[in-house]
């Protein structure tokens, strides 16, 4: 997976759905789980990340409107679903609640090896070399972005190269010709739902 995050009532299906399955169910984190992709993450019986993503827990958060008994409302929303939260992350952690609500009020960002020694991943895999372009917007969202992704996305592409450009071969693939025939991202996004930028 490869997820920023999004709408927490649809992560929490996702998870519901994926944690109930029958069979043994596997989630391999590529890029970032982050945010409600960090819950999705953990419906995993295993949960594989690369070494070069990351994991990244915060407080849930919503914009609200309205008079005080709406904002009130709001406010008691967010602190169910933090609880909610708490629980998922410490019975998967093994975390204190009172650490993961800690880690969580400071935006932590958990690199793959972090993730697996701080109890939300079983295991890391071997870093993915990357060769694909990002939306820095995606990165707006949070306050804590680690210094060396944002130096990435700073940076840019050198150049694109499609899976066909590995081992010098300049022809392109059946895979590669199948990438470019793949629907824009955002008939994708139920996958992976995003909040409404604030």
């Amino acid at each position: 997976m490869n997820c920023p995050g999004g709408d927490v009532f649809d992560g929490t299906a996702i998870y519901n759905l994926l944690k109930d399955h029958k069979a043994e169910v596997e989630t391999w984190i590529e890029g970032i789980a982050a945010s409600m992709g960090s819950v999705i993450a953990l419906a995993g019986d295993t949960v594989h990340i690369a070494e070069n993503a990351y994991y990244m827990v915060h407080n849930p958060s919503a914009s609200a409107r309205g008079d005080e008994r709406a904002l009130e409302k709001t406010k008691s929303l967010l602190a169910k679903v933090k609880t909610t939260m708490i629980g998922l992350y410490s019975s998967r952690s093994r975390m204190p609640d009172e650490e993961v609500s800690q880690v969580m009020d400071d935006e932590t960002w958990y690199t793959g090896a972090e993730a697996v020694e701080a109890g939300f991943a079983t295991d890391t895999t071997t870093e993915i070399e990357m060769a694909a372009s990002f939306n820095a917007d995606l990165l707006n969202q949070f306050k804590n972005t680690p210094k060396a992704i944002s130096e990435l996305v700073m940076q840019g592409p050198t150049e694109f190269r499609f899976p066909s450009a590995v081992a010098d071969n300049p022809t392109e693939t059946k895979e590669a010709q199948a990438m470019r025939k793949l629907p824009p991202l955002r008939q994708l996004q139920p996958l992976c739902p995003r909040l409404p930028q604030e």
